[in-house]
């Protein structure tokens, strides 16, 4: 036990090296001086958080000012632990802070690969990191700006329209920049194409799926079939389409389930789309009444009560149609103009209500099936039954 120990105490009290590089700085410093206090600092963060935000909820402010609120003091906060990690690191080296960061970025700096004036390091593959975050980002920025200051100064723009410029201007600023800090990093492009073409003959059967959903999904942006918002019928799923990404799709359902579907089976299979170039769509609602039933009175109550939905659009009047006699009954259907597709169900399901109490205030009957039967002849006496 005294030798585990003394083995211990020796390694945490040896001077730190890695990669022949030695640190003035023990491992015992190292836990004692850093890590010890980061993870204090974290969880001060986290406790700080919590408790901020539960104070926060129980205020009076509007839940717009709560978030704006809680989102900038977590942005302070984290501020401040960046602050506490950079004091940290400057305690654990010194002023030899500068000497060993060189010393680090020339290890980091060794070319993995080259070609040509192309040197790809691990600092190269560490700034890939920034640079596709600011390509997103300038991607947003972009798409809000265009969303919310110049379009919104054009006026009459057909929203299916307005969506595909801005997603192609966001998309055209992702590539731009990412073509940009990419050169700056120092990856020439020409040498990275030549890379990508030989790679993407070795991987091309395996990404078919990707490269058909990102072309399908060039086709859904620039020809419209589908938009931000509409109501639409995929299969057996309907819902609003809520984002559609380059390789994918995002659909709400009814029961505010998130469908992830991919865009190339939107290109090939139909879709019905409810609110294409209008969101008012016709509703039909099919009822049953009785054979003894008056036609006229019937089309008079179901015309009365597709007046009364307070869904309808106001200058499109209800139609009935007799469509069918049938085995139990005579088939009517009242169809109705609503403003809004997304309002269907509930429209629906006030016609339906409406339909039931005018029909019985009426007197008008909605049959169940049921059969007649004639029995022409009795048959004679059957054998083994006694008079």
């Amino acid at each position: 036990m005294d030798e585990m120990w003394k083995a211990l105490i020796t390694f945490l009290s040896k001077p730190l090296s890695i990669g022949g590089l030695d640190f003035p700085f023990t491992v015992g410093d190292v836990i004692l001086s850093f890590l010890i206090p980061l993870v204090g600092a974290v969880l001060l963060y986290r406790v700080l958080s919590f408790v901020f935000a539960r104070l926060l909820q129980r205020s009076s402010f509007k839940e717009e000012t709560k978030r704006r609120i809680l989102r900038w003091t977590r942005r302070s906060l984290r501020v401040v632990f960046g602050l506490l990690a950079f004091f940290l690191i400057f305690g654990l080296f010194g002023t030899r802070l500068g000497e060993y960061l060189g010393k680090i970025y020339a290890v980091l700096n060794e070319p993995l690969y080259s070609t040509g004036d192309t040197r790809i390091s691990l600092i190269t593959l560490i700034l890939l990191i920034p640079v596709f975050y600011a390509a997103t980002v300038s991607g947003n920025l972009m798409r809000r700006m265009l969303e919310h200051s110049i379009l919104q100064r054009v006026k009459g723009m057909d929203p299916s329209r307005r969506f595909t410029l801005v997603n192609l201007a966001r998309y055209l600023t992702i590539v731009f920049v990412s073509l940009v800090g990419l050169s700056f990093i120092g990856i020439n492009l020409s040498s990275l194409m030549v890379l990508l073409g030989v790679l993407g003959l070795g991987i091309g059967f395996g990404l078919q799926s990707v490269v058909a959903n990102f072309f399908a999904g060039l086709i859904i942006i620039s020809t419209r079939p589908i938009k931000e918002g509409d109501r639409i019928l995929f299969g057996d799923i309907e819902g609003t389409v809520h984002e559609i990404r380059m390789l994918t799709t995002v659909v709400n359902t009814l029961f505010n389930e998130s469908i992830i579907l991919p865009n190339s089976k939107i290109v090939q299979e139909a879709v019905y789309n409810f609110s294409h170039y209008d969101r008012r769509v016709v509703l039909r609602n099919p009822v049953q009444v009785s054979y003894k039933s008056d036609v006229r009175l019937v089309e008079k109550v179901l015309l009365e009560v597709g007046e009364r939905c307070p869904y309808r659009v106001k200058n499109r009047p209800p139609v009935v149609y007799l469509n069918s006699f049938d085995d139990s009954g005579i088939t009517f259907t009242l169809y109705t103009w609503i403003s809004n597709v997304d309002e269907k169900y509930p429209a629906r399901s006030w016609i339906n209500f409406a339909i039931w109490e005018a029909f019985k205030a009426n007197g008008i009957e909605i049959p169940y099936p049921q059969r007649d039967v004639y029995i022409h002849k009795l048959p004679g006496k059957i054998e083994g039954m006694e008079e």
